[in-house]
């Protein structure tokens, strides 16, 4: 669990209430430092590994190659009139 301020893409990484705090103000983080036992350690723990894994990487990696590879396939099969 984490207690960050609001900024960049803070609240793209940080599920409010989920896997930590995203606070505007010091009085905000002196707060969410009280509650951070609320919050589950499995739950922040499953959302991390949803989003940042090698493992999840290495898929999304996977994806964009196979992307490119069928839209090369594509193009190619365009320019030479191949079915």
């Amino acid at each position: 669990p984490v207690v960050a301020c609001r900024g960049g893409s803070l609240t793209q990484v940080v599920d409010h209430n989920v896997t930590g705090f995203v606070v505007d103000s010091i009085e905000e983080a002196i707060d969410a430092t009280r509650n951070v036992g609320r919050l589950s350690r499995q739950a922040c723990r499953a959302t991390f590994e949803r989003r940042f894994s090698a493992t999840r990487m290495a898929e999304d990696y996977l994806d964009v190659y196979q992307a490119q590879l069928a839209s090369r396939l594509t193009d190619a099969t365009m320019v030479t009139g191949a079915a």
